[in-house]
């Protein structure tokens, strides 16, 4: 079984082992002599590929390839029905936030405020712009995912997208601050104060070969201390379609102290 996880540089070298055939050591070696300096930023996975393939003409065919779900949850959630789209999710959400709500409002309260919000009944000086982001996700499956990242080392090296993960989803984000300024209790800080942020890595069997680029491209940056960014990284979309529990690998839960 060949296999991409890309979750640390030494799974990415032996992953690329594997399934390339060459061996980490030419790897690396071909990596630390490739000058990429001055190829475009976004153009450098298609051009460390394209050269890695007439060095060596690598096998190129795998069998499955590891994501990185990133979130934020409960310690005690082992996603028992699997990572879901958002609009099987969205309920669920609701309800465990209601928990958090501290006795501000009753159940029945709660759901005449999912409701306005649902139905853009809320003045700009409530929602402002979150009812409508929060509409254009929950109506479009375009925003359902689940999704997740290709490299797990990249994105925790690169704060402008784990944080924005770990520290408020943006559903979350979009029920908890015009809820805040409708009752004047910061129910975001509740969800932060309750939950953990969380990595889910779960397997595909979409193997695409620009998916060995990207590795080559992050082992490319570590080995010239390049800056860590999207460029060198890949996302996944399952497109509404819930990812089964057979199909997760791990489930890892981050201290919040982690977080910078």
């Amino acid at each position: 079984m060949k296999i991409l996880d890309c979750e640390t540089s030494t799974s990415t070298y032996n992953s690329l082992e594997n399934i390339t055939g060459v061996s980490c050591k030419k790897i690396e070696n071909f990596l630390s002599k490739l000058n990429i300096e001055n190829i475009y930023a976004m153009d450098r996975t298609n051009f460390i590929l394209e050269q890695f393939k007439l060095k060596y003409n690598p096998s190129l065919e795998y069998d499955l390839t590891y994501w990185f779900h990133l979130t934020r949850t409960l310690n005690s959630n082992e996603f028992a029905e699997g990572l879901l789209p958002l609009n099987e999710a969205i309920d669920g959400i609701w309800d465990f936030l209601f928990t958090l709500t501290n006795g501000e409002v009753t159940i029945d309260e709660w759901n005449i405020y999912r409701s306005n919000l649902e139905n853009h009944k809320y003045g700009a000086d409530i929602a402002s712009n979150q009812a409508f982001h929060y509409n254009n996700k929950i109506n479009n499956n375009l925003h359902w995912g689940p999704y997740g990242f290709l490299i797990e080392d990249q994105i925790l090296k690169d704060s402008n997208i784990s944080d924005h993960y770990f520290t408020h989803p943006e559903i979350i984000m979009h029920i908890c601050y015009p809820f805040k300024k409708l009752y004047r209790y910061d129910l975001l800080d509740a969800f932060i104060k309750n939950t953990l942020p969380c990595i889910v890595k779960f397997q595909s069997n979409n193997t695409d070969s620009i998916y060995i680029g990207d590795a080559l491209h992050y082992l490319s940056n570590l080995i010239h201390k390049k800056e860590m960014d999207f460029h060198s990284n890949n996302t996944f979309d399952n497109h509404g379609k819930k990812i089964s529990s057979e199909d997760i690998i791990r489930i890892k839960l981050l201290p919040s102290h982690n977080l910078i």
